[in-house]
């Protein structure tokens, strides 16, 4: 888990390394105060030296101020470098569900695993930079003050270090138990917050349908089971706070017994007795800190365990051909299921440039099925062949394929936040100088005005109507310099002038195109070349 970690960091080495400094420097300072707090009790104050105690203090300032400076740099170091691990961390993920089957993705809930990515990559990002600043820090505080108070007072040490021996023990016996139940309530409660985003996202819903008791029983449902493994998780972590109250107060007791008794038995001074309060504070800090490591590391773990659960997900297989013309696609005895349930079954047929074809038939029949079938999201699902100009479709680059020689239009579109050029000018492949005339031929003016106000889209839906998001997705589908256009349900929410002039312009491009369009409408069937029932 480190050393995976460590790889997105060195992405940003520099500032990696001038923030380990940053820690080191700040780490030297603060062992370096109790010493002139010493000799300012020790020898200043007793021989009544004003002048030299006045600059002695206004050094010591100083020291203080500087070191303050160095711990704001460094938290500033260390929040860009988790910021922007994270960062990496997500991307990586996010490229490889964006390689992962179709068939695996759409049985996801997507809420909860956007809310484990994100969660899950601050907590490894922020342990192992933790790792090495904090615990870098606190490392080597606790050697010099050990050494220190062996030095001042030998007996004194030595307990200590026994302390935290015992203690490191202790901690050993409760690891396994704190890695089950935080691995248990992680999932637990991602899926809670999933359920919970949930709630706002359909609202709309909600209200429409008036439905807001069910989905609270829902929510409730979520929350319980959420809750319970809170608790359990509490009532562990509640063992070690009271291991950590308890060596804190044992501590300190045995530190004001024996300091006292050496400063009577004048075995140490009252500024060697103030170094042993200050290095016995930062100890019980180091400590405390160790605690919080072993948390962390055992959060960490769940988190890193769970990312790689997610990275090596096997990726959706892809050929290396290329087809920079399409003139057939060709489907022998295709047949398709989900769960044992056939959704296509033997299905054959050829599809030919200059042709537009309807494909009919009844409600859950497989049509948009097949269509994703001809996009080459279910390769890995398939039996049967699909063939573009003769070339199976499993040893075609079908990412290339979908980016430059397929269009397509679902049959609820999508738009993505932003503005409206951004939705239609999605990749280079989307020609700017055919724009004018499509919008033109089709008389979408509105899309026209909507473009030239810089009308932005929010959350993809609320903002515009269901004809608006089918005429951008239109726009979209015909400016692409694509063989193949895809269209599922095209024309559902247009006016009748809007589907007319939609269908005349499909008729005027087919002669270079391979044209499939899924349909109810009869009307738009009648104006199809080919009917395909399915």
């Amino acid at each position: 888990m480190i050393k995976w970690t460590y790889k997105q960091i060195k992405l940003f080495r520099w500032k990696y390394i001038f923030y380990i400094g940053c820690i080191i420097l700040y780490t030297l300072i603060s062992l370096l105060t109790p010493i002139i707090g010493k000799y300012i009790i020790d020898i200043l104050i007793p021989n009544k030296q004003l002048k030299m105690l006045v600059g002695i203090s206004c050094v010591w300032l100083g020291v203080e101020c500087f070191r303050n400076s160095i711990n704001i740099i460094s938290e500033n170091i260390y929040n860009f470098l988790k910021i922007n691990c994270s960062y990496s961390i997500q991307q990586k993920i996010i490229e490889t569900m964006q390689h992962t089957p179709w068939s695996f993705l759409v049985k996801q809930d997507m809420l909860y695993l956007s809310t484990r990515i994100y969660n899950d990559s601050n907590i490894v990002t922020e342990f192992v930079l933790g790792l090495t600043g904090n615990i870098l820090s606190k490392l080597l505080m606790t050697i010099v003050a050990i050494g220190i108070l062996i030095y001042i007072a030998g007996g004194l040490g030595i307990f200590l270090l026994a302390v935290i021996i015992i203690y490191v023990y202790v901690r050993y016996l409760y690891q396994k138990k704190l890695y089950n139940v935080i691995q248990k309530d992680r999932e637990n409660q991602d899926t809670f917050l999933a359920e919970f985003l949930a709630q706002f996202l359909n609202m709309k819903f909600v209200q429409q349908y008036e439905i807001a008791k069910e989905l609270i029983r829902k929510l409730n449902e979520k929350f319980q089971k959420y809750e319970k493994n809170s608790i359990d998780v509490q009532k562990t972590y509640s063992v070690f706070d009271g291991i950590d109250e308890m060596i804190s107060s044992i501590g300190r007791v045995i530190i004001y017994l024996f300091g006292g008794y050496c400063i009577v038995m004048h075995k140490i001074t009252i500024g060697e007795f103030v170094i042993v309060i200050d290095y016995f504070q930062m100890i019980l800090g180091s400590i405390q800190e160790f605690t919080e490591l072993d948390k962390k590391y055992k959060e960490s773990k769940v988190s890193y365990a769970r990312i790689k659960e997610l990275l090596n997900k096997k990726e959706q297989e892809n050929g290396i051909q290329y087809c920079h013309k399409v003139n057939s696609i060709a489907c022998d005895r295709v047949f398709y299921k989900v769960n044992n349930q056939m959704i296509i079954q033997n299905f054959s047929y050829k599809f030919k440039r200059g042709n537009i074809y309807c494909i009919w038939g009844e409600n859950g029949s497989g049509k948009t099925t097949l269509l994703d079938i001809l996009l080459g999201l279910y390769n890995d699902k398939i039996d049967g062949k699909i063939k573009y100009n003769d070339i199976d479709i499993k040893y075609l680059d079908m990412r290339k394929m979908r980016r430059e020689q397929i269009s397509f239009v679902e049959q609820e579109p999508y738009l993505i936040q932003g503005s409206i050029e951004n939705n239609v000018f999605l990749t280079e492949h989307y020609s700017r100088r055919s724009l004018k005339s499509v919008i033109e031929k089709l008389k979408f003016d509105s899309i026209d005005t909507m473009m030239k106000e810089e009308r932005k889209i929010i959350d993809g839906k609320s903002e515009f109507s269901g004809g608006e998001r089918q005429k951008i997705a239109l726009v979209r589908l015909f400016i692409k310099t694509a063989d193949i256009l895809l269209l599922d349900e095209p024309t559902s929410a247009l006016d009748v002038m809007s589907k007319e002039r939609v269908m005349d312009y499909l008729q005027d491009i087919k002669q270079d195109k391979i044209i499939i369009i899924i349909s109810h409408d009869w009307e738009i069937a009648e104006l199809c070349d080919k009917v395909v029932k399915i």
